[in-house]
């Protein structure tokens, strides 16, 4: 009887030695990979607003991506675009002419024979229109 319970403290053992050697190697790796990111994050923040637009490195709301604003040109001045929420769920990107507090006037570039349209609401708190754009002017 003495053998066997030797035994099997043995084998319990050699597993519990596996499973550490396996979680420690597991754990290592993972700490080498989590520093590694944060030892090159840098050089990929460089390269990505390298490839940004001076406008948006100013503008707070751009993306993270490089990307440019959109606009309509309306009554031949350009007015940037806007995901505007409507009453019945759908959000449309609609150009932002008359910015107020509470109602804003904005027009539709895909039906601006419609005239301007008031949406109560802070025009602040919607979100860009933004297109994926590199710009390749920065490396000249």
């Amino acid at each position: 009887m003495m053998k066997s319970s030797r035994s099997l403290r043995k084998q319990s053992s050699t597993l519990t030695l596996r499973t550490w050697e396996f979680t420690g190697t597991a754990l290592l790796t993972l700490l080498i990979w989590i520093c590694l990111l944060i030892f090159l994050s840098p050089l990929s923040y460089m390269i990505v607003t390298s490839l940004r637009s001076a406008d948006e490195l100013r503008d707070r709301t751009s993306p993270f991506y490089p990307a440019e604003r959109l606009t309509y040109t309306y009554e031949g001045s350009p007015y940037q675009l806007y995901k505007v929420p409507t009453e019945d769920g759908v959000i449309h990107d609609w150009a932002l002419v008359i910015p107020k507090r509470l109602t804003s006037q904005f027009i539709d570039p895909a039906h601006p024979e419609q005239g301007l349209i008031t949406w109560n609401g802070s025009w602040r708190s919607l979100k860009g229109v933004y297109r994926f754009r590199i710009y390749w002017n920065n490396y000249k």
